[in-house]
């Protein structure tokens, strides 16, 4: 097995990857959870295309972006699944770093 196969063996086998998976599972299968969650999700996209365009109702859509993200805090599978998320991205972020720096090794 090559370097790249182990290391997406391995992070297929993560513990939180398996976590994070069972949670989405149970997130789409779930109407009322799903919809809060997909909310979120839209409020996310409008507050930050509001932001990026700096526009007059950036507040507005601030306010109802974190009243949502305290709707879906409520549900304790969606609080562990955002955790979930945050931790993943991290160590990807990381995984990539390593990645790049051993890469610019191969070229100095």
């Amino acid at each position: 097995m090559n370097k790249l196969s182990e290391l997406v063996s391995l992070i297929k086998e993560d513990d939180h990857i398996i976590r994070f998976k069972e949670l989405e599972d149970i997130i789409d299968h779930n109407k009322s959870i799903g919809q809060d969650y997909n909310k979120l999700l839209e409020l996310q996209k409008t507050m930050v295309n509001k932001e990026y365009r700096k526009d007059k109702n950036y507040t507005l859509s601030k306010e109802k972006y974190e009243a949502q993200l305290q709707i879906v805090k409520d549900y304790p599978i969606l609080e562990e699944y955002l955790d979930l998320l945050d931790e993943i991205n991290s160590d990807l972020a990381m995984i990539k770093s390593i990645i790049e720096q051993e890469i610019s090794k191969d070229f100095d």
